[in-house]
């Protein structure tokens, strides 16, 4: 999946900081909403379709090692992991272990897998709001 981020700019889309569109100036501020879920349905279906390319399979590798030390960048994150660790019954040296689950993930088990997951046409969008050319093709729930 390509890994660019979404801002919040875009549709109004924020608290992710990765996702699988890539970036487009869009003149018409309500147009955003429209292009930014076509962008994802057709990301999705090329995942299930082709999967992630080997380029893009050593860059999520890369992001979740590289990143995984920063989630013990304070006492009460470190109490976190350590008790998400005990919960899930991942052992002691889980922490000496995770990255070596992650390299050991082949581009065959990735598109394996993205197959299996990525349905576009069983993602739903949500959006918040009455942005002008988005039509919503199914009924909100109601509470």
């Amino acid at each position: 999946m390509k890994f660019h981020k979404l801002r919040p700019s875009r549709c109004g889309a924020a608290g992710t900081d990765s996702g699988p569109v890539s970036h487009q100036s869009v003149d018409q501020p309500d147009m955003r909403c429209k292009i930014w879920a076509f962008e994802v349905r057709a990301e999705w279906r090329r995942m299930a379709e082709d999967g992630p390319s080997a380029e893009e399979l050593d860059a999520a590798k890369t992001f979740l090692t590289g990143s995984y030390p920063l989630r013990f960048s304070s006492s009460g994150r470190i109490a976190n992991m350590l008790t998400g660790i005990q919960v899930e019954n991942l052992g002691i040296d889980y922490i000496d272990r995770r990255n070596s689950f992650i390299e050991a993930v082949t581009l065959e088990d990735a598109r394996r897998v993205a197959r299996r997951l990525y349905d576009a046409d069983a993602l739903s969008v949500v959006v918040v709001g009455r942005p002008e050319g988005v039509v919503a093709n199914r009924e909100a729930p109601r509470s």
